[in-house]
């Protein structure tokens, strides 16, 4: 997490750690993080959605609707929770 200024850094969503694999920068601003729960209480693209969410070298900035936005990117996809079953 970074302490710097939120809506300015681009970010990216993905599934089932595939994040790791880009160029990002993996660090995502406290208020980057805020905003997208809060955006995720009335997005109804998020509405049982699980997904991962970091910087990235070819993301977005989180606007005010953001959320929504990056969420299309997935196609409906969601996290796959049996690929790695807890111990």
């Amino acid at each position: 997490l970074a302490d710097t200024a939120g809506g300015v850094d681009p970010l990216a969503v993905g599934i089932d750690d595939h994040l790791r694999k880009l160029n990002t920068t993996r660090r995502i601003p406290r208020a980057d993080v805020a905003q997208a729960c809060v955006q995720a209480i009335e997005c109804k693209a998020a509405l049982g959605r699980s997904f991962d969410m970091s910087g990235s070298d070819d993301g977005q900035a989180l606007g005010p609707d953001g959320l929504d936005t990056l969420l299309q990117t997935l196609k409906g996809a969601n996290c796959d929770y049996s690929i790695n079953p807890p111990p």
